[in-house]
């Protein structure tokens, strides 16, 4: 554990660099969207806010499109975005802070349908909905590719612009999708936003842990040890878990 004497001096030594760091969101419940009031709330939110007020310029977080959010982080002219899983592709571009917490991805269905459970005769060459560049596309597809090495028909998949309760409802639409592969926390939080017992949880298939990336150009590696260092002081201190626990969300996988 680093001496909090240590961490003071490293964040000095950051100060005559520091600047706001330029943090972006999507609207993505339970972790960060837009209440009714027009304030940007969330589990995620309110962690990395916490970590803000103790980074030496402080931060500002702006809600985005999701698209539109990770173009200017790839291009750098946002520092971070959050909540972000890793994969091969980001990791060449990104840098990841300590985990904010873990998260499970999965396939729904429509409530009438007959399939008990999931199986790779469900699975070869149905129809799938899944949010467009996102961490879920990334599993689905990497699920296809070794369904098909077991000599699966190809998924068919079908991409949308954004999670929401509209992209889920499209099971229910003349059959528009067999199924649809989602974060768990996102659709159940759609889900229970209102009257949509026609949509079911069909099987969990995947964890990840979330984390606050960073561009690589923006983001040097002892400012990262800094975040991270502040995030690992808040978690020790009951904070997060606190948190976490309102939202009903779970510690990081370890």
């Amino acid at each position: 554990m680093r001496h909090p004497f240590a961490l003071l001096a490293l964040l000095v030594s950051l100060a005559p660099h520091a600047r706001p760091l330029q943090l972006a969101v999507q609207e993505f419940p339970p972790y960060s969207f837009t209440d009714q009031s027009k304030h940007l709330v969330g589990a995620y939110v309110e962690m990395v806010d916490a970590v803000c007020h103790e980074w030496p310029d402080g931060c500002t977080i702006t809600q985005l499109p999701n698209l539109r959010a990770r173009k200017l982080l790839e291009v750098g002219e946002l520092d971070g975005m959050f909540p972000l899983a890793r994969s091969p592709e980001r990791e060449q571009s990104l840098r990841f802070s300590h985990p904010l917490g873990a998260a499970s991805w999965g396939f729904f269905v429509h409530s009438e349908s007959p399939e008990p459970a999931l199986t790779r005769e469900t699975l070869s060459g149905a129809i799938v909905g899944v949010t467009r560049n996102s961490f879920s596309q990334y599993l689905l597809e990497e699920l296809d590719r070794r369904l098909q090495q077991q000599g699966n028909v190809p998924l068919h998949i079908r991409l949308n612009t954004t999670d929401s309760i509209h992209s889920l409802q499209k099971l229910t639409r003349s059959s528009r999708y067999q199924l649809y592969f989602s974060n768990v926390d996102v659709a159940r939080y759609y889900l229970a936003s209102g009257s949509h017992q026609d949509i079911r949880p069909l099987q969990i298939t995947h964890q990840a842990n979330y984390q606050v990336g960073f561009n690589k150009t923006r983001m040097n590696k002892a400012q990262l040890a800094a975040f991270d260092q502040i995030l690992d002081k808040l978690e020790r201190e009951g904070k997060f878990e606190q948190i976490k626990a309102r939202w009903h969300l779970p510690a990081p996988l370890t």
